[in-house]
């Protein structure tokens, strides 16, 4: 019987002992990383207290929008999923569920009104590229002070030295800017300019880098372009009386605008001294008048000192010869009827060989006259010579509206001095 006893005891330990001890139902927890969640969002779930190294089924309600799954168990019964919420998942209270061998935890979260979507991750940064090397340009001109129209050659050189690399030359003068695009050989390079307009140019170069230089630019140079002026000279009358007016006129190719000319004369081959000044015209003209007070022989020239962009210029010499009884109505009369005293004095020849053919006593005097008549036809063909030249002279100063009066006037008075002197010779005769 004892033995018995012992017996039921061994056997009651044996079947306790067989037995496992499970925990209580909710000893296991459920929960989620976050709260709440916004559509498209992830959502991590961690579990504990569950059996260990064993599958959890996870269901997340309302199916619609939730999530079945299952995780494992480490040796300490956690477990971790994660799923992501449908775009258009629903806002509203969502339930986590998880079981395994009769153990069961369960969770919530919210989806909220949708306010915007998920954050995106940040771009990928592209890769960072090699550092470029340096590079340098350098230009010069063949002259720094140029005429214009003159041709002036850009020279350069590129460091690296690159062959068929495009420089741009960027070209500014008065007229404006422009660009032209030049090709290296072995980093060297050049071009031509024509100054085409007065004033300073200048001149930069520029080359855009390639894959392993960086791009440089050079440093500005400066052309200083100069215009050469051309000033010409008309003296009208150039024979006149003492005192007598006359007139310069002046003009100016590049046209020259309100610019002062100093006048010079000289005195029958005497040392040139300054007669005064005179301004130009929008024209690039000028008159000036002066008055002779000496018998003799004057010439006048123009002069002009020039200024930044243009050469000092000098006119031509024009010599006028003043008499002390020639009055310059008197010259412009003359010149201005020289047709009328040519054929007067023909008539006068005719008119005198009919003389002397009825006189034959008068030959003597006729011979003379006939010499005075070949002097004055002598005298008329220098007339006429001046007339062709001073009226030449009158259109291009433009004063033919000014002397037609004038010239209209000594025609007149030559006619009369013509008659007067033929009836004082045939009187005298």
């Amino acid at each position: 019987m004892k033995n018995t006893g012992i017996i039921v005891c061994i056997l009651l330990i044996a079947l306790i002992s067989s037995f496992k001890v499970l925990p209580a139902y909710g000893a296991a927890s459920l929960s989620t990383n976050r709260p709440s969640y916004n559509p498209g969002y992830s959502v991590t779930i961690s579990g504990s207290g569950f059996p260990a190294n064993v599958k959890v089924s996870i269901t997340v309600t309302p199916f619609a929008y939730g999530w079945v799954g299952e995780a494992t168990t480490d040796s300490q019964g956690h477990f971790t999923a994660s799923f992501t919420l449908r775009p258009d998942a629903a806002y509203g209270t969502y339930t986590v569920s998880a079981s395994a061998q009769g153990v069961r935890a369960s969770c919530t979260f919210t989806v909220p009104i949708y306010v915007g979507p998920p954050p995106s991750q940040p771009p990928t940064p592209p890769p960072t590229p090699a550092p470029k090397n340096a590079s340098s340009i350098s230009i010069s001109a063949s002259k720094y002070n140029a005429s214009l129209a003159e041709n002036v050659t850009i020279s350069g050189s590129l460091n690296p030295a690159l062959t068929n690399e495009k420089i741009t030359l960027k070209i500014t003068d008065p007229s404006g800017r422009v660009e032209v695009d030049v090709r290296t050989a072995q980093g060297n390079f050049r071009h031509v300019l024509t100054m085409e307009n007065p004033g300073i140019c200048y001149v930069e170069a520029s080359w855009p880098g390639n894959d392993k230089y960086l791009a440089s630019t050079s440093s500005r140079i400066s052309i200083n372009v100069v215009q050469r002026t051309n000033l010409s000279l008309i003296v009208a009358p150039r024979v006149l009386g003492l005192n007598d007016t006359m007139i310069l006129y002046i003009a100016s190719e590049p046209l020259l605008s309100s610019r002062y000319l100093d006048i010079y004369f000289t005195y029958n081959s005497s040392d040139w001294n300054e007669l005064g000044s005179v301004l130009t015209s929008s024209g690039g003209w000028a008159v000036f008048l002066t008055h002779p007070n000496k018998v003799g022989t004057y010439s006048y020239k123009i002069k002009w000192a020039g200024e930044a962009f243009y050469y000092p210029s000098e006119s031509n010499e024009v010599n006028a010869t003043v008499f002390i009884k020639m009055t310059a109505e008197d010259i412009l009369r003359a010149i201005g009827q020289v047709n009328e005293l040519t054929i007067a004095l023909a008539s006068a020849e005719s008119e005198l060989n009919e003389t002397r053919a009825v006189v034959a006593d008068l030959q003597g005097q006729v011979s003379t006259l006939q010499g005075e008549l070949n002097s004055a036809r002598a005298e008329a063909s220098d007339l006429q010579s001046r007339l062709s030249q001073a009226l030449s002279e009158l259109a291009n100063a433009q004063f033919n509206l000014i002397l037609y009066p004038i010239i209209a006037l000594i025609v007149g008075i030559v006619m009369g001095l013509i008659v007067s002197y033929l009836l004082l010779k045939r009187r005298g005769s």
